[in-house]
């Protein structure tokens, strides 16, 4: 079955999130303060593991970065930090 889950995000520069493999990601928002991702899920499906890279306005990317498929930019206190979220892609799945 086919859902919309929401992620809370790791404030680190690059972090993992388990979600379903081939969760399409749609959006990054702040909601009640924390900046969250959500995802189109299979939520009868296997489980993965999807490294994301999280980077400030002004902060260095590294090539791994710039290749890599851009989610969305959020801001945070009012507006004194803007976060941009890159999907790294999926690694090891699990059952």
């Amino acid at each position: 079955m086919q859902s919309v889950y929401k992620y809370k995000l790791t404030m680190a520069g690059n972090f993992e999130l388990r979600m379903p493999v081939g969760a399409k990601l749609l959006t990054v928002q702040v909601q009640c303060g924390h900046p969250c991702v959500w995802a189109m899920v299979d939520t009868t499906g296997k489980m993965a593991t999807r490294k994301f890279a999280l980077r400030g306005t002004g902060h260095q990317c590294e090539p791994e970065v710039v290749g890599a498929a851009f989610v969305g930019t959020f801001q945070l206190n009012d507006g004194e930090f803007i976060g941009h979220l890159f999907d790294l892609g999926e690694s090891g799945r699990c059952l």
